[in-house]
């Protein structure tokens, strides 16, 4: 089993020694979020307390999206946001 991630780049190219991924640190490190939306009869709405996120390679051909809770926004935040 493998103990670190390798990079697909660089293992592709054998005469490199280290085929690690370099994490945020890579050209090809990416950070995505899209929306969950929600049926209702003939639409969709955008669900208001989850969206999915990736956070990794975007060599990847098939995205794992992670679902995550959408972080509750007190009134203090809001109203600092607004002055």
């Amino acid at each position: 089993m493998l103990s670190h991630k390798l990079c697909p780049l660089a293992a592709a190219y054998p005469q490199q020694e280290d085929a690690s991924c370099l994490g945020e640190d890579c050209a090809c490190y990416v950070k995505m979020h899209k929306p969950r939306y929600m049926k209702a009869d003939h639409y969709r709405i955008i669900d208001p307390e989850y969206f999915y996120r990736y956070v990794g390679c975007g060599l990847v051909t098939h995205v794992p999206w992670e679902l995550v809770k959408r972080k509750e926004k007190t009134k203090a935040n809001s109203e600092e946001a607004t002055q």
